[in-house]
């Protein structure tokens, strides 16, 4: 299996992100009055920094103004290739002349 080629095709302000999140409905869960659910209707977003684990079974941290915590998934693992995966991110992002570290908005 081949790498794909990545292609940059909208830029997404952050605001516009928000709203977009919020409308998101999941498929087959719904209310008690059967409407489909909006699991981020509520939901309050912000960007955040997250370094990854400093070592092999500790979690990896994300930092938020003066804010630090140990970023919480069911599926630690989930990390491990998160790596190679932001590094292909921020060299695409790089030939497009942004940064994976100064983001504004979603891709």
């Amino acid at each position: 299996m081949g790498m794909e080629i990545l292609t940059l095709k909208n830029k997404i302000d952050f605001e516009d992100l928000q709203k977009m999140l919020r409308k998101t409905t999941f498929r087959g869960l719904y209310n008690k009055a059967g409407k489909a659910l909006q699991p981020y209707k509520d939901a309050k977003f912000s960007i955040v920094t997250i370094y990854p684990e400093k070592y092999a079974g500790s979690s990896p941290k994300i930092h938020s103004g003066d804010t630090h915590a140990p970023l919480f998934t069911s599926q630690p693992t989930i990390y491990e290739s998160s790596s190679a995966i932001m590094e292909t991110v921020d060299a695409f992002l790089k030939e497009n002349d942004m940064s994976i570290t100064s983001l504004e908005g979603g891709v």
